[in-house]
């Protein structure tokens, strides 16, 4: 029978030794510094694909390209937000890395900032100039192939990032929507956060099990929630429908500070 360990690590914080280990982290040889650059090259392979993809599909038609454009791009960023961050730990996979990943002359509060600005500002980063990119082969298309003049406008990048809102829920009156937005996209970047500390093998598939699995409740909640709910739909139809989604989302931006502190504490306690 094997002995479990549990590591305790300290919450003690150092700027300079920060600095040094985020640096190490992404550039030297530790932890990121090769696994961005192949996040990089597939991030970009994969946008091109779907630029391919959603130029065959529109026949030429700007607004069929700008709408699957639209959700194209969401529903990228969603994959591409839960498989980053289910990566947050590539040391914690074997016994042995996990000993070297402890020994490592640094506290686990300075190790979990730098996994979580990793996936939280790094990562997007390496995003945007993918995706900035993947623009410019968009528009050097553009100029070696005959479109229509709307292709030639503004570019529908700007306009999809700025209509993506920060809540996540939306109740007007009759019609309870949840959005696309930036919103959902942290707080689903929370949930494989936690999954990622909880589950050091297959991060990705178990957190999206228990994911989906979690979403009838909700899904469910809000099929019924105008007609079996007569509390609800009595303040939407007072008017209230924009104060009841501000709450709900102000649960969902609570719900996402859980995660992360629950993941830290998760993290602390390393088990052998």
């Amino acid at each position: 029978i094997s002995e479990r360990r549990v590591i305790v690590m300290s919450d003690v914080f150092d700027i300079r030794r920060f600095s040094s280990y985020l640096g190490n982290a992404l550039f030297r040889g530790q932890m990121w510094s090769r696994s961005w650059l192949w996040m990089f090259v597939g991030t970009f392979a994969g946008m091109l694909g779907m630029l391919a993809a959603i130029l065959l599909s529109s026949s030429g038609d700007y607004a069929d390209f700008e709408n699957a454009y639209h959700m194209s791009l969401y529903l990228y960023m969603l994959l591409y937000s839960a498989m980053v961050t289910s990566m947050m730990f590539p040391p914690m996979r074997t016994k042995a890395r996990r000993v070297a990943f402890l020994m490592m002359p640094v506290s686990g509060l300075e190790k979990f900032l730098t996994a979580f600005l990793f996936v939280t500002v790094w990562s997007w980063l390496v995003f945007g100039v993918s995706l900035a990119m993947m623009e410019l082969v968009r528009m050097g298309l553009q100029s070696l192939f005959k479109f229509s003049p709307e292709f030639y406008g503004e570019s529908p990048v700007w306009k999809i990032l700025s209509s993506l809102r920060l809540g996540v829920v939306g109740i007007d009156r009759y019609d309870i929507r949840i959005f696309l937005s930036y919103g959902l996209l942290f707080w689903l970047q929370s949930l494989y956060a936690l999954g990622s500390v909880r589950w050091r093998r297959y991060a990705l598939q178990k957190t999206t099990a228990w994911l989906l699995a979690g979403l009838l409740l909700p899904v469910g909640f809000f099929a019924l929630a105008g007609e079996e709910m007569p509390v609800l739909r009595k303040l939407v139809d007072e008017g209230y429908g924009e104060t009841v989604s501000f709450a709900v989302n102000v649960v969902f931006g609570v719900l996402t500070i859980v995660n992360w502190g629950w993941s830290y504490r998760l993290f602390k306690r390393i088990e052998l």
